[in-house]
């Protein structure tokens, strides 16, 4: 986020597209207290918007306006965050977190995409929030969605047009875990592009890697493999969703260990409806992995 988008939004009053926080408890904190940022999320993501709309954290309100610039002590981690709210979601949050430095102060943005697949809502209680509410932002205040809204807004999935073409982006995210190994926190996928800002649907991918000799993991619950189908190397998977534009979603993580070889390779084969077939090809070095890089998928010729 540049300093002219920052400086315009803290001038601007609390609304259905931005919010301010002075903290958002997190790393090591209990479930009630991380479930006061997944609720706020949940709920920009729910709201009628027609913008993205902002989270800005290190903020201090008074009268829902921005009041102190207080700082962070420390930025909210993008790859955890992706990872805390998407495994517990009916279907993928298209959002962002960036460290933004302003006037020498450290800050966070959270961006809700203005474009969601809705209604969105987790799946499992969790801390104070309920399985199967929907949440909503509602001026400077979280509410709950009524039938006649969430109804508006599963018309609205439904008839989302379908596209003719479209552009893909994948990427994995590494994280070194403890004893020497290392966790793919999730590899994903993202439609950046598409004609008419259209959705991609009967979105599959066959992803092949190095074997781990590890345990395998299981893919997120918006991917399926088919019941026929055990093998874990490779994963062929079905997105269970309509993919929209600007939407990521994660597929699945990886696990490794002390015996797998780097660089590790990875490669996937991507189909859509309407789509012409896509390659892509990654391999991550270890020293990727130590620093918790974000690795991308470099498109192959088909």
């Amino acid at each position: 986020m540049d300093e002219t988008l920052f400086d315009t939004l803290i001038r601007k009053s609390e609304c259905d597209t931005l919010d301010f926080k002075e903290q958002y408890p997190f790393a090591g904190r209990t479930d009630d207290e991380k479930s006061e940022l997944l609720k706020d999320i949940l709920a920009f993501a729910n709201a009628w918007k027609e913008t993205d709309a902002y989270i800005l954290v290190g903020v201090r309100e008074k009268n829902r306006r921005a009041d102190t610039l207080v700082g962070v002590n420390v930025h909210l981690p993008d790859n955890e965050l992706q990872e805390f709210v998407n495994k517990k979601t009916n279907r993928p949050v298209t959002f962002s977190v960036e460290a933004v430095n302003f006037r020498g102060i450290e800050l966070d943005a959270i961006r809700i995409d203005s474009s969601q697949s809705r209604p969105i809502f987790i799946t499992k209680n969790f801390g104070k929030l309920q399985s199967q509410i929907v949440y909503i932002r509602r001026g400077s205040s979280t509410d709950i969605a009524d039938p006649s809204e969430i109804a508006e807004m599963g018309k609205a999935a439904a008839s989302s047009p379908l596209l003719p073409s479209a552009s893909f982006e994948m990427s994995a995210i590494t994280r070194p875990e403890d004893k020497g190994a290392y966790l793919i926190g999730c590899v994903y996928v993202q439609l950046t592009n598409s004609d008419d800002r259209r959705s991609a649907r009967d979105l599959a991918v066959t992803i092949r890697h190095d074997d781990t000799g590890c345990v395998a993991t299981r893919p997120y619950d918006e991917w399926q493999q088919a019941p026929s189908d055990g093998r874990l190397n490779p994963w062929v998977l079905r997105f269970q969703h309509s993919l929209n534009p600007k939407q990521r979603t994660m597929i699945l993580p990886i696990q490794l260990c002390e015996r797998s070889q780097f660089p590790f390779s990875m490669s996937a084969e991507l189909t859509a409806a309407d789509c012409s077939p896509l390659s892509f090809r990654a391999a991550i070095t270890a020293e990727q992995f130590a620093n918790g890089e974000k690795v991308p998928f470099h498109k192959e010729q088909t």
